[in-house]
């Protein structure tokens, strides 16, 4: 087995899920991440330039106004805070940290 393989299990063996379901945890717990980052830039973008997403979206957000970005910036970045301690723990427990 190579190293990086065996490096890897180690990982997933740290998550505490049944190990079964350790690859599909890891995945949805990185693609959750991933998407609170992306809706806090939209939520930033929205809440910087409410007129230009308004143009853009024409049909769809004409009553959109720059307290909503921020409120589901606020709301992502509070997602991602709590995503980064668990992720901390996951790590420490794995003895990355």
């Amino acid at each position: 087995m190579a190293p990086r393989v065996a490096e890897d299990r180690e990982l997933l063996a740290a998550i505490p899920v049944a190990p079964q379901w350790a690859h599909l945890a890891a995945g949805a717990f990185v693609g959750g991440g991933a998407s609170a980052l992306w809706w806090l830039i939209l939520g930033v973008v929205g809440a910087s330039w409410p007129a230009t997403v308004r143009s853009v979206y024409f049909p769809l957000l004409q009553r959109l106004q720059g307290w909503h970005g921020w409120s589901l910036a606020i709301v992502c970045l509070v997602v991602l805070i709590g995503w980064g301690v668990v992720a901390r723990e996951v790590a420490a427990s794995a003895g990355l940290l």
